[in-house]
């Protein structure tokens, strides 16, 4: 593998700098994703793509039930209990068929109050 080298300076920097080899291996140089930063990937697949959508805040990977979301909310809003976070997930329209996401979002909305 050659090294790289720097050709321009750019006005931003990336959040993930990497080299796929002919071997479809992919050498990440740089991230701010800690999980990924210094690793190399043999055919990147899914487990690769996971490890970026949960830096990337999709906290609902985890999740296995409505129990799990209402936990990971009560996280998010101390000041609420659990039959008011149970109120607001029964309440809650499923965004795009998906309700997980439609809850990140709406536990977000509920921190500015």
């Amino acid at each position: 593998m050659e090294s790289a080298h720097k050709i321009a300076l750019l006005p931003y920097e990336f959040d993930i700098a990497g080299e796929l080899s002919a071997e479809h291996t992919l050498y990440i140089s740089k991230s701010r994703c800690p999980q990924i930063q210094d690793t190399s990937w043999s055919r990147p697949n899914k487990d690769f793509a996971y490890q970026l959508r949960i830096w990337m805040g999709e906290v609902w990977l985890n999740w296995k039930s409505e129990n799990d979301a209402i936990a990971w909310a009560k996280s998010q809003l101390q000041h609420m209990n659990d039959e008011q976070l149970q109120r607001e997930f029964s309440e809650l329209n499923p965004a795009n068929g998906k309700k997980a996401p439609a809850w990140v979002e709406r536990v977000n909305a509920l921190k500015d109050f």
